[in-house]
């Protein structure tokens, strides 16, 4: 859950940047672009846009998407990684993939919802106070804070056959403290494109996985769940139940369960991978 809030808080982030001296306009700076590019017969799609709401103040988008030139299905799987990652209430991404006439078209028209959604997230909220009853978008910000960059790589990782697994990183930086970022990792089959689910996979639910993987944890740091909490980790019983997972260089015996900073300990921890052997799942 805390994913599909990461597009939410950042707008709001990005909000609190704007200036009193209201404009609305829906202007880019110019940078507009698209770029295909194809090597070693892997399509290289490349999206830049800088899409300012005040003048001033600007949201930086850069999107770039891998997979093997002519390969329909991979663009559908990664449109759907996507969606994981970004909830657009008012885009549907399985319209999407159908009406479109090319890959590219339906990564192009992801792409602009993502920055309308932004757009109107801004605007919807330009009248609220502070806690004094002050504007909150605040004249005279550093130069740092007035721009919000948001960079999204999505791309195919190895694995065993029959299965495709799909990967959506994420990075964005509003000039705070520290930037953000996560990464979504999303298996299909390979011969139905069904979402394959932890149980679908291994056997046994992503509840009943997750004290195992807790304990894999503790082995591989030499510690008990009390101390990971002492180093800023979560409850054991506050640990969502896994959903990102990815097999370990494509074999289908290493199994990675993957935790996006803040899903099970502070951000100064990171991003937390627990490798397990499949047959301890099993």
């Amino acid at each position: 859950m805390k994913r599909f809030a990461l597009f939410l808080v950042i707008a709001a982030a990005a909000s609190m940047m704007i200036s009193c001296d209201w404009k609305q306009n829906r202007n880019n700076s110019g940078n507009d672009s698209t770029d295909l590019t194809v090597n070693d017969g892997v399509l290289v799609v490349e999206m830049h846009d800088s899409v300012s709401v005040v003048e001033g103040y600007f949201c930086q988008f850069d999107v770039m998407a891998e997979f093997a030139a002519g390969d329909d299905d991979a663009a559908k799987r990664i449109n759907d990684t996507l969606a994981v990652m970004y909830f657009i209430p008012t885009f549907d991404h399985q319209v999407n993939m159908k009406t479109s006439a090319t890959p590219e078209q339906a990564m192009q028209r992801w792409f602009n919802a993502l920055k309308e959604n932004y757009v109107d997230m801004v605007e919807s909220t330009k009248d609220l106070l502070d806690d004094d009853g002050q504007p909150l978008y605040a004249e005279g910000l550093p130069e740092t804070m007035r721009c919000l960059t948001h960079t999204i790589k999505a791309s195919e990782q190895k694995a065993p056959e029959g299965i495709r697994t799909f990967s959506a990183y994420f990075e964005d930086y509003e000039g705070g403290a520290h930037g953000s970022y996560a990464t979504a990792y999303r298996n299909f089959d390979a011969n139905t494109g069904a979402t394959l689910t932890f149980e679908d996979l291994f056997g046994i639910s992503a509840k009943a996985a997750l004290p195992i993987i807790q304990q894999e944890l503790c082995r591989q740091l030499g510690k008990t769940l009390s101390q990971l909490q002492d180093e800023g980790y979560d409850d054991p019983s506050a640990w969502p139940e896994p959903t990102d997972f990815y097999f370990a260089d494509g074999d289908p015996n290493r199994v990675v369960v993957h935790y996006n900073p803040y899903d099970v300990a502070c951000y100064a921890v990171g991003a937390v991978d627990i490798e397990i052997a499949r047959q301890h799942l099993q």
